[in-house]
C-alpha cells in the first residue's frame, strides 16, 4: 500500500532535479549580442560591428574582449584612448565607445577624400567617389570546449579596388587561451593533396578545375614557390578547420581570397596537440 505514494515522491523528486538541472543550464548559456554602428559624413562612410560577450563566463568573455579591442586598435588606435579594462567592459560602456569610434572613422576617412577632392578641383577634375571603412569582429562558431571569432577589416581610398584583411582567432574555453597555431609545423608538402582537393571541391568541371589550379600555380610560380603554402588565418569550427587566405596570398586579386573548409576527419593528423584536443570528440558534418 506504502508503493504508490513512495513512486510519487520519487516521481516528483525525478522531475524537480531535470527541472533544475535545465532552468540551471539555461541560465548559465553564453550570450553574445550584435552591436553595429554605421555613420556617413561628406565623401565617406565608416560601418563598425562586434559581437559582444553579454552574459559570457569566464575566462572566455575577458579573450574576447580583449580580441575585439585588439583588432581595433590594430586598424586606429588614437581612437580608442580610453578604453575600460574587460572586468568593467558591459554591453552600456562598450556602445557609446563603439559609436564614437565609428564617428571619428568617418570622420577621418571624409576629411581625407575632400581633401583629395579638393587637390583634383584644383586642377580642374571632378572627384565624387565615395570612401568607406568597414569593421567586423564576429563570433564564427562555438562548442562546448571552443569558440571561434573572426575579424575583418575593409577600406576603400580610391583605386581599383579596396583593401581588406581576415584575422582569426580560436579561445580555449577551459582557460581562455589562444589557438592560433592549428596546424603543425612542417606538414605543408604531406597536406599539398589535401589543400588542392578542398580549394577545388566547388568547381564541378574537371576544366574549371585545371583553369583555376594553373591560376594559383602561375601566381606561386611568380613567388617563387611550387607548393600552396597553409594560410596565415585559420579557425576551428564544428565543420572543419577553416582556411581563411587574404586576397594575393596564393593568387591573384580577381580570383578572390579562397576559404576552404577541410573536415576533421582528413585534417585531424595534421593539427598541432591543441588543437587535435579540441576537436576529437567533434562529428564533420561532410
Amino acid at each position: 500500500m506504502t508503493i504508490i505514494p513512495i513512486m510519487r515522491k520519487t516521481l516528483t523528486a525525478a522531475l524537480f532535479l531535470v527541472a533544475f538541472s535545465i532552468n540551471c543550464f539555461a541560465d548559465n548559456r553564453d550570450t553574445y549580442k550584435t552591436i553595429s554602428y554605421e555613420v556617413e559624413q561628406p565623401g565617406a562612410t565608416s560601418e563598425v560591428s562586434v559581437d559582444f560577450p553579454v552574459d559570457v563566463r569566464e575566462p572566455v568573455r575577458t579573450a574576447v574582449i580583449d580580441y575585439i579591442f585588439e583588432t581595433l586598435r590594430a586598424f586606429k588606435g588614437d581612437a580608442l584612448p580610453n578604453t575600460p579594462a574587460p572586468k568593467n567592459c558591459t554591453e552600456a560602456v562598450v556602445k557609446p565607445i563603439l559609436s564614437q569610434f565609428t564617428e571619428t572613422l568617418a570622420s577621418w576617412y571624409g576629411g581625407e577624400q575632400q581633401e583629395y577632392a579638393a587637390s583634383l578641383a584644383e586642377e580642374g577634375e571632378t572627384y565624387d567617389v565615395l570612401w568607406y571603412i568597414n569593421i567586423a569582429v564576429n563570433k564564427a562558431a562555438e562548442t562546448p570546449q571552443y569558440v571561434s571569432y573572426t575579424s575583418y577589416l575593409g577600406d576603400f581610398q580610391g583605386g581599383a579596388h579596396g583593401q581588406s584583411y581576415s584575422d582569426a582567432i580560436t579561445i580555449r574555453k577551459s582557460d581562455g587561451k589562444r589557438i592560433k597555431d592549428i596546424f603543425r609545423d612542417g606538414v605543408e608538402a604531406q597536406i599539398q593533396p589535401l589543400l588542392w582537393k578542398y580549394l577545388l571541391i566547388d568547381y564541378e568541371s574537371e576544366e574549371d578545375k585545371q583553369e583555376y589550379r594553373n591560376g594559383i600555380m602561375d601566381y606561386l610560380d611568380f613567388q617563387n614557390t611550387d607548393i600552396v603554402p597553409l594560410p596565415e588565418v585559420s579557425y576551428l569550427a564544428p565543420d572543419g578547420v577553416h582556411l581563411t587566405y587574404q586576397y594575393y596570398e596564393i593568387c591573384p586579386w580577381a580570383m578572390g581570397a579562397p576559404d576552404p573548409v577541410i573536415p576533421y576527419s582528413e585534417a585531424l593528423p595534421y593539427l598541432t596537440k591543441e588543437a587535435a584536443q579540441l576537436v576529437k570528440s567533434v562529428k564533420t558534418r561532410r
